[in-house]
C-alpha cells in the first residue's frame, strides 16, 4: 500500500510561532504555510492537502466565516484537521469547521503534544489507500474527491504534469484520470505514468463523458480497469476503486491479444471470449491492423485470412517483415477448410489456424500452448 504524500497545510497567524512550529515538523514532506486567512484560502483553493492544522486566534474572529465557506467545499467534507484553539473559545469555533474528521485540542498545550497528534493522523492516513484524482474541471473535481474521501486519502490533481511530479517521489494505489487532461493527452499520460517509480504498478481507471468503440480499444491497450462515466454517483466510483486495487496487479500482467477481422460479430465473440483472461484488441481492417504494428507489438494476434482490400496472408506478410514481430505468434480464422489455404497460412509464418465460427476452448487452449502457460507449449 502507498504511503500519503504528508502534504500539510499549517495555519497560525503568529510568525514566529509558526517558525518554531515548522522545526518540529520534520516529518511532514510538504508544509505550506499561512499567516493569515486570505493565505490561508489561497493554498486551500490550490490544492487539497493531505491534513490542516489551524491554530486558532482571537484576531481571526470576523475571518472565520469565510474560512468556514472556504472549507465547505465538498473535496473538504473528510479532511482531517486539527484545531487549536482555547477552552473557552471551543464551543463557539468549532462547528465553524464543516470538516466531519475534526479534531480539536487545547491551544495552551506544549507543542510537542499536538505535534504528535499530527504524525499520528498522517499515520492513519497511511494506512488508507492513496487515489490520485486528475479532473481539470474544478467542480468535477470536488464532487470525485467528496465521493472517495471517507475510507480513502484523495490527491487532488489539475494537470498532468502535476500526476507525473507527484509520482516521480511518491507512490498512489489507484489513478482516476480524466481523458480531457488539459496539458497532454491522457494516454501519454497512462505511459509516462509507467515509467515513474510511485505509478509503474497502479491501477489506472479512466473518467469520461461518454464511451466509443475507439476509446474502449484505448483503454484496453493502457492496461486500465476500465471507466466510469460522469456523472459519477459514489457506490459506483467505490466499487470500481475497489475492483482496481484487487485487480490491478493482475490487469498489468495481462497479455495482450490483437484481433482482426472485418466482421464485426466475430470481434464481439472472441472479446466475450478472451476479455476475462487477457488484453484485448479489435480492428476491423487489414489496413487499421497494419497502422496499429507500426508502433505496438503485442503478445499475440488472431488474424482473419479473408478481408477486403488486404486479406488476412498480405497482413502476415507485412507483421514477418517487421523485426520486433519475429516471434510474435500468429493464429489465421478462416472458413476454408481447403489443405493449400492451410499450407499458405503455414508457408507464410503462422503457428496454426482456426475454423470459423470459432470454438471457445479450442481458441483459449491454442492461445495458451503458444504463449507458453501449459504442457505442450509452442516454444
Amino acid at each position: 500500500m502507498a504511503k500519503c504524500g504528508r502534504n500539510v497545510i499549517l495555519y497560525d497567524p503568529n510568525k514566529n510561532r509558526i517558525e518554531e512550529s515548522e522545526k518540529n515538523l520534520e516529518f511532514v514532506r510538504v508544509l505550506r504555510k499561512a499567516t493569515n486567512p486570505d493565505a490561508l484560502i489561497d493554498e486551500l483553493n490550490k490544492k487539497r492537502p493531505d491534513m490542516m492544522v489551524f491554530v486558532h486566534s482571537r484576531v481571526d474572529d470576523m475571518e472565520l466565516e469565510r474560512i468556514s465557506e472556504a472549507l465547505a467545499s465538498p473535496k473538504f467534507q473528510n479532511l482531517p484537521i486539527l484545531l487549536l484553539v482555547e477552552l473557552e473559545c471551543q464551543e463557539r469555533v468549532a462547528p465553524l469547521f464543516p470538516a466531519t474528521n475534526l479534531v480539536i485540542s487545547n491551544r495552551a498545550e506544549d507543542s510537542a503534544d499536538w505535534v504528535v497528534r499530527v504524525e499520528a493522523m498522517l499515520e492513519e492516513l497511511d494506512n488508507q489507500s492513496q487515489v490520485i484524482v486528475l479532473d481539470d474541471d474544478e467542480y468535477f473535481r470536488g464532487m470525485e474527491i467528496s465521493l472517495i474521501d471517507d475510507g480513502y486519502n484523495p490527491i487532488e490533481m489539475s494537470c498532468g504534469t502535476e500526476v507525473i511530479d507527484y509520482l516521480t517521489k511518491n507512490s498512489a494505489d489507484v489513478l482516476l484520470l480524466d481523458i480531457d487532461c488539459y496539458d497532454m493527452d491522457v494516454f501519454e499520460l497512462a505511459d509516462k505514468v509507467r515509467s515513474t517509480p510511485g505509478g509503474a504498478h497502479a491501477p489506472i481507471v479512466f473518467l469520461t463523458d461518454g464511451v466509443t468503440e475507439e476509446l474502449t480499444k484505448k483503454f484496453n491497450e493502457k492496461s486500465s480497469c476500465g471507466y466510469l462515466v460522469k456523472p459519477i454517483h459514489g457506490k459506483d466510483m467505490r466499487a470500481k476503486i475497489e475492483d482496481a486495487i484487487r485487480r490491478g496487479p493482475e490487469m498489468l500482467e495481462r497479455k495482450l491479444v490483437v484481433v482482426v477481422d472485418d466482421d464485426v460479430m466475430t470481434l464481439k465473440s472472441i472479446q466475450a471470449m478472451l476479455k476475462d483472461e487477457y488484453k484485448i484488441i479489435a480492428l476491423p481492417s487489414a489496413m487499421q491492423a497494419i497502422k496499429y504494428f507500426e508502433t505496438k507489438v503485442p503478445d499475440i494476434v488472431l488474424l482473419d485470412y479473408e478481408m477486403p482490400v488486404k486479406n488476412g496472408l498480405e497482413v502476415l506478410r507485412v507483421i514477418r517483415s517487421k523485426s520486433g514481430f519475429n516471434n510474435v505468434p500468429v493464429i489465421m480464422l478462416t472458413g476454408n477448410k481447403e489443405k493449400q489455404t492451410v499450407v499458405s497460412c503455414i508457408q507464410c509464418g503462422a503457428q496454426g489456424y482456426l475454423t470459423k465460427p470459432v470454438n471457445s476452448i479450442s481458441l483459449r487452449l491454442r492461445i495458451r500452448q503458444l504463449l507458453g502457460v501449459v504442457p505442450g507449449a509452442v516454444q
